[in-house]
């Protein structure tokens, strides 16, 4: 949502108002898929990496496991489009402060979209996810959001100084 502030009309209104509306969305999302899952399934035995799905299984419907992996597909799915969304963005304001080359501050001229950027993190991911091992892209993760948070800091003392 925040990385998306510069395409917002009216962003100190709607950017804070998407957070807290999102917030309480997944929040009630979150109660009623709990609660749900232990009327299924005793909570003890939810200490599981696939939680759902094995709620899921409990029920005796199979075709409703196809449902919860379908959902579980999207949701990564997801947060890969998000990630690059965020990624590009970010990459897009870093070259509109002259910290990133020129040419990253293209914008294609029908789509609205900076695609050189697009096209290199698109690539970049493609690589990652065909030479990766799935574990290993998990725990580089983590370590990616930190070097993202150091680089925004690193670029607003610049910036400031």
């Amino acid at each position: 949502i925040c990385t998306s502030a510069q395409e917002v009309k009216n962003p100190r209104k709607n950017i804070p108002l998407g957070i807290i509306i999102t917030i309480i969305l997944v929040t009630i999302i979150y109660i009623v898929t709990s609660a749900v899952m232990t009327g299924l399934i005793s909570y003890k035995q939810l200490n599981a990496p696939q939680a759902l799905a094995l709620a899921v299984n409990n029920i005796g419907l199979p075709w409703l496991n196809y449902i919860v992996k379908f959902g579980a597909l999207a949701g990564l799915s997801s947060v890969i489009i998000v990630s690059q969304y965020t990624v590009t963005r970010m990459l897009l304001s870093m070259s509109e402060d002259k910290l990133l080359p020129n040419i990253f501050t293209k914008i294609h001229s029908k789509n609205q979209i900076p695609h050189i950027i697009t096209i290199i993190i698109g690539l970049s991911m493609a690589i990652l996810a065909a030479t990766t091992n799935l574990h290993n892209v998990v725990k580089l993760s983590s370590f990616f959001i930190i070097i993202t948070v150091i680089s925004i800091c690193l670029a607003t003392i610049i910036m400031r100084y």
